[in-house]
């Protein structure tokens, strides 16, 4: 949910949050702006809006090899600085067609001269990606995160074998962020592990490699909720991590310090961040397409997380994955866990949130549409696995998981009224009934009609006339 300064030219505006994002033309455009006859890219029909995503895809695929062919020896002599003795090539692909990148990082492969292979993974920097400098503090923390569960043995997590490394061009674009990690075998799941071609066997397999993988991680406490960084600290007394702003793609601030945070509790965290939509909505600068029943959801997520009680100890913090939906999941042929990678958001939080199941738990039925809270049976399986293995405080926290799961998908996404039902259901709340988001908004307008906030909101988008 970036921001920037509207590219219209003359216009000094913030951008609109996604609708104002224009991937055809990589500009922002603000509330003003974002639409025609401004933003002349709306003019394209269906066929030819996907033509010019795959074209501007192919460019910067392009852009980012070509880059790489320029930075290559620089990076071989990185290497082969870091591991003294050896000789290794880079590999970099020749057909763009053949390049698979994801949306934050793209991966090359380096080979020794004795078969060790490492991967270069190199952050992206597009459009519509955070600012480099917010992007070199997030890999930064990754790079943080995943020395330090090596160092305190959480299973299954890739070795880093350098800090963040920079590569500068000649040309303002050519830069390069990037470090040395592990390649680690094995074959990614494909999102839900329900979703692929695994069988209950092999996911029987994932599932108790998982609980051995939390189980490792629970023995790992942090004082507040945040990010890791290195520390700045001469004493001493303090370790080699600290606890910093919460580094998240998803509401990145548009200046220093780029991220909200650290925090001292959920309730403190989850407040933060409603407030800070709120004010965007207020403000024109997200859910341009439905802002009433945008406001009214997070106005009503704040009244619950305000009210809660049942937080449960917040004395101690854990590490979560922030992404984990199952892609991060790499499994060899029996369904064993050979690694889990991409830490490039994680963050610490509470032990219930912390040791919910993770989203490969779940399919997308399971989490928007089904109506229900009820467990999946691979979470049962999880909970089956904790309780077998003398750990019924981590069992207790899938059984209690659904509702960061649904605070996960409803602060900064769009307002869903099957979501706000289970939402209120696992805040503990009676299920409203109903029916329409007419009925919804009535609601809604008679609950918070006296919020500032939402009258401000109403009056941009509804003005009277005179």
């Amino acid at each position: 949910m970036l921001t920037w300064i509207c590219s219209y030219s003359g216009c000094d505006s913030r951008s609109v949050s996604y609708l104002g994002d224009c991937h055809h033309c990589s500009e922002h455009y603000c509330v003003t702006h974002f639409a025609l006859p401004h933003h002349k890219c709306l003019e394209l029909d269906d066929d030819a809006s996907e033509k010019e995503r795959q074209k501007v895809d192919a460019i910067e695929r392009h852009h980012i090899l070509n880059l790489m062919r320029r930075a290559h020896n620089h990076i071989v002599q990185q290497a082969q600085h870091l591991r003294a003795g050896h000789a290794c090539s880079l590999k970099i692909q020749d057909d763009v067609d053949d390049f698979v990148c994801g949306g934050f990082n793209v991966h090359f492969l380096i080979i020794f001269d004795d078969e060790m292979k490492w991967i270069v993974r190199v952050r992206l920097h597009n459009f519509n990606n955070p600012p480099r400098e917010a992007q070199k503090i997030a890999l930064e923390s990754e790079i943080e995160t995943v020395k330090y569960m090596r160092e305190k043995n959480v299973v299954f997590i890739p070795e880093v074998y350098s800090s963040a490394m920079s590569y500068e061009g000649e040309k303002e674009n050519d830069c390069l962020d990037y470090f040395f990690m592990e390649l680690m075998t094995g074959t990614p799941y494909r999102g839900s592990i329900m979703s692929g071609p695994q069988t209950p066997t092999q996911i029987s397999r994932t599932i108790h490699d998982l609980a051995l993988h939390y189980i490792s991680l629970s023995k790992v406490h942090f004082p507040s909720i945040g990010s890791l960084y290195p520390s700045t600290s001469t004493s001493p007394n303090d370790g080699p991590s600290t606890i910093g702003p919460l580094v998240q793609n998803a509401l990145c601030l548009p200046e220093q310090p780029w991220f909200l945070g650290p925090f001292h509790s959920n309730k403190e965290r989850y407040i933060t961040y409603i407030d800070e939509i709120l004010l965007r909505i207020e403000r024109g600068l997200m859910y341009q397409s439905n802002p009433l029943f945008a406001y009214l959801s997070h106005l009503e997520t704040r009244e619950m997380v305000e009210s809660h009680q049942g937080w449960g100890d917040e004395s101690v913090f854990y590490l979560k994955h922030d992404d984990d939906k199952g892609d991060h999941i790499m499994v060899d042929e029996s369904g064993g866990i050979t690694g889990l990678i991409d830490w490039q958001w994680a963050y610490t939080t509470s032990k219930a949130e912390a040791f919910a199941a993770p989203l490969a738990l779940l399919t997308a039925y399971d989490l928007y549409d089904s109506g229900t809270n009820d467990l999946t049976q691979w979470e049962h399986a999880l909970i089956e696995e904790y309780e077998d293995m003398g750990h019924p405080d981590l069992a207790d926290c899938v059984r209690g998981g659904r509702l960061y799961h649904h605070l996960y998908i409803t602060i900064g996404d769009e307002p869903n009224m099957i979501n706000m039902e289970c939402l209120r259901e696992a805040f503990g709340r009676e299920r409203l009934g109903h029916e329409t988001y007419e009925e919804w908004g009535r609601w809604g307008w008679d609950k918070y009609g006296d919020y500032e906030g939402l009258k401000r909101v109403y009056d941009r988008y509804f003005p009277q006339s005179d």
